[in-house]
C-alpha cells in the first residue's frame, strides 16, 4: 500500500498496521488510490496514440510497442472505428519495417520522465505474433445501417522484457478509427 503524507497535521492521518496514512478530510476515512493513479503521480505513466486516422477500405491501423531488456510495463487499450472491424493485442509480432515514432505523453503533465517502451504506428507486420486479446467492434447492416464500436482491455497485461507487442485495428471498410494505449512503468 502507498500512502502520501507530505503537507498533513497529525490529526489528518490514520494508523493502519504500524503506519500513518492521509485521511480523508471531510468523512475521516482512510484515504487509498489505485496503483495505475499513484504511478501517474510519480511521472511514470505513459500515453500514446496516432490520433484519429482515416482507414482505406479493408485497411488496418497498428501501434507497436518495443519493451527493451530489462524494461517492463502495465498495459491497458482501447480502440474502435466507425464500421465493422477486428483486432486486438499481439505479443511477438514479426515486423517487417519499422513505424513512425509517437511521443510518449506523460500522464503527469509537469513531468519530464521518459518511458523505457518506446512507440510506433503503423509499422510493416509480417505476422502478428501470439494473440492475447481478439476485440471485435461495430457491425454491418444491422437494421440497414453501419454502427461503431469500441473495445479494449481494462485488465493490464505485464508486458515481458525484450518482447515486442502490436495493437492492431483491421477495418472492413474506408473508416475513422483510433487505438490509445496507456502503461506504466
Amino acid at each position: 500500500m502507498y500512502r502520501f503524507l507530505e503537507g498533513l497535521n497529525p490529526g489528518d492521518l490514520a494508523k493502519f498496521g504500524g503506519q500513518d496514512y492521509e485521511k480523508d478530510p471531510l468523512k475521516g476515512l482512510l484515504g487509498t488510490i489505485e496503483m495505475d493513479h499513484y504511478e501517474i503521480h510519480k511521472g511514470k505513466h505513459w500515453t500514446v496514440t496516432a490520433g484519429i486516422v482515416t482507414l482505406p477500405a479493408g485497411g488496418d491501423h497498428n501501434i507497436v510497442l518495443r519493451v527493451p531488456a530489462g524494461g517492463s510495463g502495465h498495459l491497458v487499450f482501447t480502440m474502435g472505428a466507425f464500421d465493422a472491424w477486428t483486432g486486438g493485442l499481439y505479443e511477438g509480432p514479426t515486423i517487417g519495417g519499422a513505424g513512425t515514432a509517437i511521443t510518449e505523453a506523460n500522464n503527469y503533465r509537469a513531468s519530464t520522465n521518459t518511458p523505457a517502451i518506446t512507440a510506433e504506428y503503423d509499422a510493416t507486420i509480417n505476422a502478428n505474433g501470439t494473440i492475447l486479446r481478439p476485440l471485435l467492434g461495430g457491425g454491418t447492416n444491422v437494421g440497414g445501417t453501419n454502427s461503431s464500436g469500441v473495445a479494449g482491455s481494462r485488465a493490464e497485461f505485464i508486458l515481458a522484457p525484450s518482447t515486442n507487442y502490436l495493437l492492431i485495428l483491421d477495418g472492413v471498410a474506408g473508416e475513422l478509427a483510433y487505438i490509445v494505449a496507456e502503461w506504466y512503468e
